[in-house]
């Protein structure tokens, strides 16, 4: 038995110097399966201890809807009819884009988020993109009455271990530096490796992407392949011939 993965081992939140500031970066301490109940006490505290709820500096559209116990850091944008609320978090300089919907999640810094993009209780690290379309489920179908989630969401790991994470809500992680295409669905209870790519069409729920490798859809949406992602320079674009 390896043992629980930890949120560090998937995002540098210490390096995040908003959420440091804020007292969050300990949350990568915490292991999976207790980083709903160790969210909600570190976001209370931050809460209150913070001296601007939202930075001066962030942009937020007239239309979008700021919940009440949101936190928000220095040159956040939130576009058009977007709603952030129930207790989420954007570090610093995080893009949402048009019609989002973010829900008990923090995002770290420099992140950005497409268009039309739904989070429920989910975890984004550093530098990540995500396409537009991307949606994070956080309650099992299994559940007897969908209105009253009690269903543990469960995580299996590539080596077959399972682990509950104490909450029948949870969405997914994304790790540092990790993107995706546009239209993937995701959740609940998966982990994205740091560096990771999701091409689009991807659909996937209960599954451990490692670090670095490249997830494609194979003959169907849910039918998915992960491999070993090739590492680029990013300053020497590759040159295909023209069909």
């Amino acid at each position: 038995m390896s043992g629980p993965p930890t949120l560090g081992e998937y995002t540098r939140l210490d390096d995040d110097t908003m959420l440091r500031a804020w007292g969050l970066a300990r949350l990568a301490e915490c292991a999976i399966g207790d980083l709903m109940g160790a969210y909600a006490l570190a976001h209370r505290e931050a809460l209150a201890a913070a001296p601007d709820r939202i930075h001066p500096s962030a942009r937020i559209h007239p239309s979008a809807r700021i919940g009440d116990d949101v936190l928000i850091g220095p040159d956040v944008v939130v576009h058009e009819f977007s709603t952030v609320r129930d207790g989420s978090i954007l570090s610093r300089g995080v893009v949402v884009g048009f019609g989002c919907e973010v829900i008990r999640s923090l995002v770290a810094q420099g992140s950005m988020l497409g268009h039309r993009i739904s989070l429920g209780r989910t975890i984004v690290g550093r530098d990540v993109h995500l396409g537009a379309g991307v949606l994070v489920a956080s309650v099992s179908l299994w559940n007897d009455d969908m209105r009253r989630p009690d269903k543990e969401i469960t995580i299996r790991l590539p080596s077959g271990e399972v682990y509950g994470c104490r909450s029948p809500k949870f969405g997914a992680v994304f790790g540092d530096g990790s993107r995706s295409a546009t239209g993937v669905v995701v959740g609940p209870g998966v982990l994205i490796g740091p560096g990771s790519i999701l091409y689009g069409g991807v659909q996937f729920s209960g599954a451990v992407v490692p670090a670095h490798t490249v997830v494609r859809p194979r003959n169907a949406p849910c039918d998915i392949d992960i491999a070993e992602r090739e590492t680029r320079s990013p300053y020497a674009p590759v040159l295909e011939p023209r069909s």
